[in-house]
């Protein structure tokens, strides 16, 4: 998680996750892609695509969304397999709180 200025008078705050040796989705049920999922508990909550990464021993999974104002307190991140099509998110299989993430 970072400080970004998009623009010189609205700085937002980014958030960016590298996740490295994920079961392929389709395991975890009906699903084919990841997603990072970021909320403030009871507030707001944001979602972000991952990307898998052509590597010999399995992808690591990458994303970023870059134009959050809200006050990052309490945040809590998530990796959730997910599905494409129905936009179905399913249970994270990584959490943990902003604190932890440097």
């Amino acid at each position: 998680m970072y400080k970004v200025k998009l623009t010189p008078s609205f700085p937002r705050t980014s958030i960016s996750i590298h996740a490295l040796h994920l079961p392929d989705p389709s395991t975890l049920g009906n699903y084919d892609m990841y997603e990072g999922f970021a909320f403030i508990p009871d507030e707001i909550s944001w979602r972000f695509k991952l990307y898998p990464s052509a590597e010999k021993y399995g992808p690591t999974w990458a994303g970023r969304i870059d134009n959050i104002t809200a006050e990052m307190k309490g945040v809590q991140i998530q990796v959730r397999p997910s599905n494409s099509k129905t936009e179905k998110l399913g249970p994270p299989i990584l959490t943990n709180s902003i604190k932890s993430c440097k």
